[in-house]
């Protein structure tokens, strides 16, 4: 049996950035002028202002001041699926036609860039698609095998495309869709007292751009880091057990192996932030094989669940995680930062190796327990009552990292790696809670 279904949206959306005085700290007023190109092209104040046309502007409390611009988006899609059910076989199809377009606004003319800040630039418009079809087998009523694969085409942000939208409306070369392409094959078994799931994946994201800003040492300003060409791979295995010891105790033992790393290097183009001066070459990031930063790629995992008939209910989970890789700093991978170094040194090690964060193991324990008490309303004869408990990260582990970075800055000149050490987020200690709630 086929069931087929489909549609269409169109969305509008209007983005204003700006910046609003919202105290002068004790003085009159303020003049609307960047402080750094002032610094940097003396005796040139029309490079200093944020509105050449408004040159010296006095604002006040709650007026606009610096940049000033607007991003209008505009997106249409269609789409459609069909969905086949019959006793063995299960298959879909989907699919979605789309085209997206944004323009940049610059309601200030501003003093670096005068001819590429005020008014509407030419736009952009990308018309992409999705598309994903599965199929499952029902080998049995317990067991089943399913594959999927897709492919889908994704316009580029906005802020992916622009290098400063705050300030101009020049854009990274070679503007295309990113995409993605993959597949997914799984076996599933429901026994009488135990699940098994085991499901693998494979995956390719193509042509992604990103834009960074920060302070450059080299070029001792602010930058505007364009980056173009990452492409990642991302692979790997997931398998989860449930089994019911007795009526009352359920375990579970999931475990996920990935591999997710950048294919390709990298080509970032640098831009002075308050001087509009690119490099004469585009560097190249020796990103190939790096590790994609964002979360473990192996993660383990047992949870064992107590539940009886008197609304009684606990549980508890330990998880080791492993192989976390901290987000890389693309500049510490460049010719210029590797120059003339033995590759056998370690130093050349601490600068281009990407850090790992040690194996680490987090528990939880948790309990809930509810009341069915009779009151004295006829219209509510009964109400609930439930109190409910944990401890998360029973084990007080402070070294459970969330997420880490190296920093964008890197010391050129003395190639220190520690002049600006990596950035971490932990998760944090031991935490109790205790949660009471009476249902009227």
């Amino acid at each position: 049996r086929w069931d087929l279904s489909g549609g269409g949206q169109m969305q509008l959306q209007q983005n204003n950035y700006f910046r609003r005085v919202n105290d002068l700290l004790g003085s009159d007023f303020h003049v609307d002028i960047n402080r750094f190109a002032e610094r940097l092209h003396r005796g040139e104040m029309m490079m200093a202002q944020n509105d050449i046309s408004r040159p010296n502007r006095i604002v006040r409390e709650g007026e606009k001041w610096g940049y000033d611009y607007s991003l209008p988006m505009f997106q249409q899609f269609i789409w459609f699926q069909g969905n086949y059910t019959s006793r063995s076989w299960d298959f879909f199809i989907a699919g979605e036609l789309s085209n997206s377009s944004f323009k940049r606004v610059g309601h200030v003319q501003n003093g670096i860039f005068p001819e590429h800040s005020l008014g509407a630039d030419k736009g952009y418009s990308f018309i992409t698609y999705q598309s994903k079809a599965g199929l499952t087998y029902k080998i049995t009523g317990r067991q089943n095998i399913r594959f999927q694969i897709g492919k889908s085409i994704h316009a580029p942000f906005a802020d992916q495309v622009y290098v400063s939208p705050r300030t101009r409306n020049i854009t990274q070369e070679n503007i295309e869709p990113w995409s993605i392409q993959g597949a997914e094959a799984g076996y599933s078994y429901v026994g009488e007292n135990w699940k098994l799931k085991l499901n693998g994946y494979y995956s390719l994201i193509s042509n992604v751009m990103k834009v960074s800003t920060f302070y450059h040492e080299y070029y001792d300003h602010f930058v505007n880091y364009a980056i173009r060409n990452i492409n990642t791979t991302h692979r790997g295995i997931e398998f989860a057990w449930e089994w019911q010891v007795v009526p009352e105790i359920t375990s579970t033992i999931a475990a996920v192996y990935g591999d997710h790393f950048y294919r390709t290097n990298q080509l970032a183009d640098v831009t002075v932030d308050n001087q509009g001066i690119s490099p004469s070459k585009t560097e190249e990031i020796f990103s190939k094989n790096f590790s994609v930063a964002g979360s473990p790629q192996e993660a383990y995992t047992w949870i064992i669940n107590y539940r009886n008939e008197n609304y009684f209910q606990a549980g508890f989970s330990i998880a080791a995680f492993r192989r976390h890789y901290l987000g890389i700093n693309p500049i510490r991978r460049t010719f210029d930062a590797l120059e003339f170094m033995d590759r056998a040194s370690q130093l050349f090690a601490e600068i281009f190796n990407q850090k790992v964060w040690p194996t680490q193991i987090h528990a939880d324990l948790q309990f809930s327990k509810s009341w069915r008490v009779k009151t004295p309303w006829s219209i509510k004869p009964y109400t609930n009552i439930t109190l409910q408990g944990s401890i998360q990260n029973l084990l007080d582990n402070r070294n459970i990292l969330q997420s880490g970075y190296e920093q964008m800055r890197f010391d050129l000149n003395e190639r220190n790696p520690d002049a600006f050490p990596h950035r971490f987020l932990f998760v944090p200690g031991r935490t109790f809670q205790l949660q009471f709630q009476i249902q009227i």
